[in-house]
Protein backbone atom coordinates (compact mmCIF):
# COMPACT_ATOMS: atom_id res chain seq x y z
CA UNK A 1 0.00 0.00 0.00
CA UNK A 2 1.59 2.99 -1.15
CA UNK A 3 0.05 4.85 2.49
CA UNK A 4 1.39 2.65 4.69
CA UNK A 5 4.14 3.30 7.60
CA UNK A 6 7.86 2.38 6.58
CA UNK A 7 9.18 2.88 9.83
CA UNK A 8 11.32 5.68 9.40
CA UNK A 9 10.98 8.61 11.14
CA UNK A 10 12.88 11.36 10.49
CA UNK A 11 13.13 14.95 12.38
CA UNK A 12 14.23 17.49 9.53
CA UNK A 13 12.25 16.81 6.33
CA UNK A 14 13.72 19.24 4.90
CA UNK A 15 17.04 19.75 4.01
CA UNK A 16 18.20 22.89 2.60
CA UNK A 17 22.11 24.20 2.45
CA UNK A 18 24.54 26.42 0.64
CA UNK A 19 26.80 25.19 -1.54
CA UNK A 20 29.97 26.83 -4.04
CA UNK A 21 31.30 25.57 -7.22
CA UNK A 22 34.15 27.40 -9.28
CA UNK A 23 35.82 26.84 -12.42
CA UNK A 24 38.92 27.64 -15.25
CA UNK A 25 38.68 27.45 -19.22
CA UNK A 26 41.43 27.93 -21.07
CA UNK A 27 40.63 28.26 -24.99
CA UNK A 28 43.27 28.35 -27.82
CA UNK A 29 42.57 29.16 -31.04
CA UNK A 30 45.81 29.21 -34.16
CA UNK A 31 44.75 32.48 -36.04
CA UNK A 32 44.62 29.74 -39.65
CA UNK A 33 41.76 28.31 -37.03
CA UNK A 34 43.14 25.12 -38.67
CA UNK A 35 43.19 23.95 -34.99
CA UNK A 36 41.49 24.82 -31.87
CA UNK A 37 40.83 23.17 -28.07
CA UNK A 38 39.30 24.10 -24.57
CA UNK A 39 41.07 22.82 -21.49
CA UNK A 40 39.25 23.19 -18.39
CA UNK A 41 38.92 22.35 -14.30
CA UNK A 42 35.52 22.61 -12.35
CA UNK A 43 36.05 22.06 -8.69
CA UNK A 44 32.24 21.76 -7.03
CA UNK A 45 30.76 21.47 -3.44
CA UNK A 46 33.72 24.24 -1.99
CA UNK A 47 31.91 24.24 1.37
CA UNK A 48 31.22 20.73 1.77
CA UNK A 49 27.88 20.74 3.33
CA UNK A 50 26.12 18.53 6.08
CA UNK A 51 23.67 16.69 3.60
CA UNK A 52 22.81 14.14 7.00
CA UNK A 53 18.89 13.47 7.21
CA UNK A 54 20.08 12.95 10.89
CA UNK A 55 21.35 15.02 13.64
CA UNK A 56 23.28 13.20 15.29
CA UNK A 57 25.64 12.42 12.56
CA UNK A 58 27.50 14.39 10.35
CA UNK A 59 27.94 13.01 6.80
CA UNK A 60 29.77 16.17 4.83
CA UNK A 61 29.56 15.89 0.78
CA UNK A 62 32.56 15.66 -0.50
CA UNK A 63 34.49 17.70 -2.89
CA UNK A 64 34.14 16.92 -7.10
CA UNK A 65 36.42 17.37 -9.66
CA UNK A 66 36.17 17.68 -13.05
CA UNK A 67 38.74 17.99 -15.88
CA UNK A 68 38.03 17.92 -19.27
CA UNK A 69 39.51 19.39 -23.03
CA UNK A 70 37.85 19.24 -26.08
CA UNK A 71 39.59 20.11 -29.25
CA UNK A 72 39.16 20.29 -33.26
CA UNK A 73 41.40 19.78 -36.12
CA UNK A 74 40.45 21.27 -39.47
CA UNK A 75 40.73 18.00 -42.10
CA UNK A 76 39.34 19.95 -44.93
CA UNK A 77 36.95 23.17 -45.97
CA UNK A 78 33.84 20.99 -45.10
CA UNK A 79 34.98 18.57 -42.11
CA UNK A 80 36.44 18.81 -38.68
CA UNK A 81 37.98 16.25 -36.32
CA UNK A 82 36.44 16.89 -32.62
CA UNK A 83 37.71 14.82 -29.90
CA UNK A 84 36.18 15.32 -25.82
CA UNK A 85 37.60 14.13 -23.05
CA UNK A 86 35.94 13.94 -19.49
CA UNK A 87 37.33 13.12 -15.96
CA UNK A 88 35.76 13.10 -13.02
CA UNK A 89 36.34 12.15 -9.20
CA UNK A 90 34.89 12.82 -5.75
CA UNK A 91 35.54 11.13 -2.52
CA UNK A 92 33.19 7.67 -1.59
CA UNK A 93 29.72 8.38 0.47
CA UNK A 94 29.10 7.68 3.89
Amino acid sequence: MPTADNGESFRNEQVFYTDLSTGLNWHILQEDRLFWADIGVGVFHLARPNVSFDDQKESRLFRRFSYYGIGGFRINEKMDLVLHALVQTQGHSM
